[in-house]
C-alpha cells in the first residue's frame, strides 16, 4: 500500500500516493482521476431508458463502471468492450469508453492493450490528459522510458498547475538522462567491437573476442537496439561470405538470433533484409554447431512472429499468428520445399524436419494441416525413400537419423489430423505417393516404396 492525501485533479477529488521507482514489480499504483473510470449525469438515465430494451453504450459503459468499482476487471472490460463495439462513430464519448478500457487493462497489467486503447482515444480527442497519462503508465512498464517521458511532458503542458504529473515527471526525466548516458558508453563498445570483429586483417583473438561481446551485448535491450540501429546485421550478411574463423561465424548468427528475440518489427525488418534463403543457406552445412545455431534462429523468429518464447511449455499467442500469417506461411513453405533440396546437407534437412516436427502440433503453430494442403507429406515421405545405399546423382544427402526424425515428424502430422475428413486427406497423399513412384517398373522405385512407408508404423519407444 502507499501512503498519500487527497487533491483535487481535473475537477474531482483524488487520492495522491506515494510515488516509488519502478522495479521488477510491474503492479503499478492507481494514481486518482487518471484512472478514474469516467461517468456523467447522463448514465443515470441511460440506465434507466435500457430497461426493457437493448443496451446502448452508455448502459454498457455504466455497467462497466460499477464493476470496475467493484473490482470485478473482467465484467468491465467486457463492458466497456460492449460500448465501442457499439459507438458508430469517433466523438468524445467513444474516447471515454476507450480511456476506461484503458484503465480495466491498467488493472490487469496488460499494457499493450493500455497503449493502443489510450492512442486511439488520442486519436479521437488530442492532448486528453486521462489518455495521455495512462499512456504514459503503460510505457514505463513495458520499459519504454523516453515515450513515457514525452507524455509525461505532454500532461504537463495541458496541465502545468497539476502536482500529479510532477513527481512521475522528474522520475522520468532522471530514467531518461541515465539511459541516454549509458546509451553513450554503449555506444563507444559498439563502435569498438565493430572495428575489430568486421576487419578480417585484425588479429584474430581480438575478432574473436569482439564478437563474442557483441553476443554478450545482443541480450540486452539497450545494446541491441544500439546494435541493429548501426548497421550489424549488414555487416553480418557481409562478413560471412568471407569468414573462415568458425568461431566467429557461429557468434555471428547467434548474433542474429538474439535480435530477433522478442522483438516483433526488428525480426520483420531482418527477414526482410536478409530473406529466408540467407538462414536456410547458414543451415546448410555439415558443421553440427553451425546448423544447431541456424535451427536456433529459425526457431527464434518462429516464435517473435508467433508470440511464443523458447520455453518448451510455450503456446502461440492468436494475434500474433493472424497479424504475421504471410511471414509464417511464407517461413513454413520454404522450409518444406527445402526438406528435398538435392544440395542441403543431411545435417540441414533433419534440423528442417525437426523444426517442422516441433511447430505442426495444435499447441504449437499448428501447421499439419497446412502441410497436407501444399502436399508437404509427399516431400517428406520422398525423404523418407531415400537409402545411403543408393548413391547417384541425384540423391538426397540423409544421416543414419534422417528416417527416425521424418517419422516422428509423419506421426506428429497424424495426430493433428482432428477429424476424419483430414485424416483420409492424409491418406489419400500417402496413396498418391505411392501410386505414382509404382508407375514406373524399375525394382528400385518399388524398394524405396517399402521404405518410406515404414516410416508410417509404429516405432517402439
Amino acid at each position: 500500500m502507499c501512503g498519500g492525501r487527497g487533491e483535487n485533479y481535473l475537477g474531482k477529488t483524488t487520492f495522491r500516493p506515494q510515488y516509488t521507482r519502478l522495479g521488477s514489480n510491474l503492479n503499478l499504483p492507481v494514481f486518482g482521476s487518471l484512472v478514474y473510470c469516467e461517468s456523467s449525469a447522463l448514465d443515470h438515465e441511460a440506465t434507466e431508458a435500457g430497461k426493457g430494451s437493448e443496451k446502448n453504450p452508455q448502459n454498457w459503459k455504466e455497467e462497466g463502471n460499477i464493476a470496475f468499482k467493484e473490482g470485478d476487471w473482467d465484467h468491465a472490460l467486457m463492458c466497456y468492450s460492449k460500448a465501442i463495439n457499439l459507438s458508430k462513430e469517433d466523438n468524445n464519448d467513444k474516447a471515454v469508453y476507450l480511456k476506461n478500457r484503458a484503465a480495466v487493462h491498467l488493472k490487469k497489467n496488460d499494457f499493450k492493450n493500455v497503449e493502443e486503447d489510450c492512442t486511439a482515444a488520442l486519436d479521437i480527442v488530442p492532448n486528453d490528459p486521462k489518455a495521455l497519462y495512462r499512456r504514459c503508465q503503460a510505457l514505463e512498464a513495458m520499459e519504454r522510458f523516453e515515450e513515457a517521458y514525452r507524455d509525461a511532458k505532454q500532461v504537463h503542458t495541458v496541465d502545468p498547475g497539476s502536482k500529479l504529473i510532477q513527481p512521475v515527471l522528474e522520475r522520468l526525466y532522471k530514467i531518461v538522462q541515465e539511459r541516454v548516458q549509458i546509451n553513450s558508453q554503449t555506444a563507444n563498445k559498439v563502435a569498438q567491437m565493430f572495428k575489430y570483429a568486421f576487419n578480417l586483417s585484425e588479429d584474430k583473438d581480438k575478432r574473436q573476442t569482439a564478437m563474442n561481446n557483441m553476443v554478450v551485448l545482443s541480450r540486452e535491450k539497450a545494446g541491441a537496439e544500439l546494435m541493429y540501429s548501426e548497421g550489424v546485421v549488414k555487416q553480418i550478411a557481409k562478413l560471412l561470405k568471407v569468414e573462415k574463423n568458425e568461431e566467429i561465424y557461429l557468434a555471428a548468427v547467434r548474433i542474429v538470433g538474439e535480435l530477433c528475440r522478442n522483438d516483433l518489427s526488428r525480426t520483420k525488418e531482418i527477414l526482410q533484409e536478409l530473406g529466408i534463403p540467407w538462414f536456410l543457406d547458414v543451415l546448410n552445412s555439415n558443421n553440427e554447431d553451425r546448423v544447431n545455431s541456424a535451427q536456433y534462429c529459425l526457431q527464434t523468429v518462429l516464435n517473435t512472429l508467433s508470440g511464443m518464447d523458447n520455453k518448451p511449455d510455450s503456446k502461440p499467442t492468436k494475434e500474433f499468428c493472424e497479424e504475421n500469417k504471410k511471414e509464417i506461411d511464407t517461413l513454413i513453405t520454404c522450409l518444406i520445399y527445402s526438406s528435398t533440396s538435392r544440395t542441403l546437407s543431411g545435417l540441414g534437412r533433419d534440423a528442417i524436419i525437426e523444426l517442422l516436427t516441433k511447430n505442426c502440433h495444435y499447441t504449437t503453430l499448428n501447421w499439419a494441416e497446412q502441410l497436407v494442403e501444399i502436399r508437404g507429406l509427399q516431400r517428406l515421405m520422398e525423404v523418407a525413400s531415400e537409402l545411403q545405399e543408393y548413391k547417384y546423382e541425384s540423391a538426397m544427402e540423409i544421416t543414419p537419423s534422417t528416417q527416425a526424425i521424418v517419422s516422428v515428424c509423419l506421426s506428429r502430422i497424424y495426430e493433428n489430423m482432428y477429424y476424419d475428413a483430414l485424416r483420409e486427406k492424409f491418406l489419400n497423399n500417402v496413396d498418391d505417393y505411392v501410386k505414382e513412384k509404382l508407375i514406373t517398373p524399375d525394382i528400385e522405385s518399388k524398394v524405396r516404396v517399402v521404405v518410406a512407408l515404414t516410416t508410417l508404423l509404429p516405432r517402439p519407444p
